[in-house]
Parts: C-alpha cells; sequence; structure tokens
C-alpha cells in the first residue's frame, strides 16, 4: 500500500537525522527537495544539498525521535503526509510532499515549524 511505503519514508527520514547519516538521508530526499523551516526565531530555506552540509557538519540531527504520521494521501506518483517528530528538547510538526521516483517515495518538500519544548 503507498500509505505505508510513504510512512516507512518519513520514518527513514527521522532515522537518518537522528543517526545523522546524510548517506541514507539523501535517499529519501529528491536532489531537488526544498524545505522551508520555521523556528522561533526566524524562517530557514534549505535545498536537500544544504541539509545534507548541515547534517554531515553534525549541525542537525543526533537525537531520537517518536514519529506521528497523522495524515497520508497519495494519487498516482504524488503523496503529501502531515507528520509530527518530537525528541527530548523540539516537536517539528510538517507538512510534506512526495514523489515516486524509481518505485521509491522521495520527500520534495516540507513546511515544518520548529517548537521547543519546555523542561
Amino acid at each position: 500500500m503507498p500509505h505505508d511505503d510513504i510512512a516507512r519514508t518519513l520514518h527513514r527520514w527521522t532515522e537518518a537525522t537522528a543517526a545523522q547519516d546524510a548517506d541514507a538521508l539523501a535517499e529519501v530526499f529528491h536532489p531537488a527537495a526544498v524545505q522551508v523551516v520555521v523556528t522561533p526565531e526566524r524562517e530557514l530555506v534549505l535545498t536537500t544539498a544544504d541539509y545534507l552540509d548541515m547534517l554531515r557538519a553534525k549541525r542537525i540531527g543526533g537525537h531520537a525521535a517518536q514519529v506521528v504520521v497523522h495524515s497520508v494521501e497519495a494519487a498516482g506518483a504524488v503523496a503529501a503526509a502531515r507528520v509530527s517528530r518530537t525528541t527530548a528538547k523540539v516537536r517539528f510538526d510538517d507538512a510534506v510532499s512526495l514523489l515516486k521516483v524509481d518505485g521509491q517515495w522521495r520527500v520534495t518538500g516540507a513546511a515544518v515549524t520548529v517548537t521547543p519544548l519546555e523542561g
């Protein structure tokens, strides 16, 4: 089912980021993907190359996260998902677009809201 395959892709994104594994993450993201990340301080626009560079430099990732896939809608080779990823210190709420390329779902874009957690 496409929903299960998409959920696996979203989990692989989180696992690769937690492991700071840029090679694994490169298999999840489309080369032309863009993320718009909104934090309390600023907005960032990250290309796949930017995201992978930050991961390799250990500027992001390195923290296990709980993943909740709230919804998935697929039509042919395109899909959209709403996802929450929560670490000990931060919650990420994502609106994700995906494209099926060579039989694999790849993230093509994400709008991400970052919320620091109290504690």
